[in-house]
């Protein structure tokens, strides 16, 4: 991933921009024989991890994602924490402790569906920079992206699983196909400035010829996160049938959590390796400025 740095006040940002995001300098054009299309005038990054190579077999996709996972395993553990901790302390006190009233498991249900919500456009985007520049962005400029995204995502994430609900009530291959086929939507409704309906039918157009992978790649990955999500399942039930320690099954289903992250980190790598792919890769959009 190309990144442009500006002359003037060395705001590092993406190749799509025009102007520094940050003082408005004019940045400078320059032929990328690697894009084959104009780009700008970029430096290497500084801290690179996981390098994203085109898209070639599921071994190279799953190397890169599960690379990207472990070396940056501080800080998706970080971003994990701040919004899963408050709902899994919350979940823990009240339907793991017997509070079995619908009123209490439909809240806890959507409260896990808006921390699903809020955490993936933000640790996409922090994975993104790192592969783009080789620096971290921090945890509130990451919150801020995926906040700024949020309409976006959920309606485009929303779509989809509804089309794949419909399509697996009537038979279970289509759902199948249908969520191989949008699983770009997550990166895309994250990076790149399209709506809803213009996202899911991308989504569909760049995964043809590479169903057959992802749903190998997923497979794989979905079988990898059993070993985190099986001990830690056997784990709570034992304490919850036992004595009730609100602290362990907390931490128990953070561990989860952060485990099944492994799933949207390999949605991103996906994404980008059909991108390099392509010969003419879509741009994707500014970074937010810092202060």
């Amino acid at each position: 991933m190309a990144s442009a740095q500006c002359p003037k006040c060395g705001f590092v940002t993406s190749i799509a921009d025009e102007l520094c995001p940050r003082c408005n300098t004019e940045l400078k054009k320059t032929a990328s024989s690697a894009y084959h299309e104009t780009a700008y005038t970029t430096d290497e990054p500084q801290n690179p991890t996981v390098k994203i190579e085109p898209h070639v077999g599921v071994g190279n996709v799953l190397s890169a994602a599960l690379s990207l996972y472990f070396k940056n395993f501080w800080l998706i553990a970080k971003l994990v924490f701040v919004i899963f901790a408050p709902f899994e302390i919350f979940k823990a006190l009240t339907v793991s402790a017997g509070e079995q009233r619908w009123q209490v498991v439909v809240l806890a249900g959507f409260l896990g569906l808006v921390c699903k919500a809020l955490i993936a456009p933000a640790l996409i985007y922090a994975l993104y920079r790192i592969i783009q520049t080789g620096m971290a962005p921090g945890l509130n400029e990451s919150y801020r992206w995926g906040l700024s995204k949020l309409g976006t995502f959920c309606l485009s994430v929303g779509m989809a699983w509804i089309l794949q609900t419909i399509c697996t009530i009537l038979c279970i291959i289509p759902g199948i196909i249908i969520a191989l086929g949008l699983d770009p939507v997550y990166p895309m409704a994250t990076l790149e400035n399209r709506g809803p309906v213009e996202i899911l039918k991308r989504s569909w157009k760049i995964t043809d010829g590479y169903k057959g992978n992802i749903f190998v790649a997923m497979l794989v990955m979905g079988l990898l996160i059993l070993v985190a999500y099986i001990p830690a399942a056997i784990g709570g039930a034992f304490i919850a049938t036992s004595s009730h320690l609100w602290p362990i099954e907390a931490l128990l289903a953070l561990i989860i959590d952060l485990a099944s992250e492994a799933t949207t980190v390999l949605s991103l790598v996906i994404y980008l390796s059909i991108l390099a792919s392509q010969s003419r890769p879509t741009r994707l959009p500014q970074h937010l400025p810092i202060p």
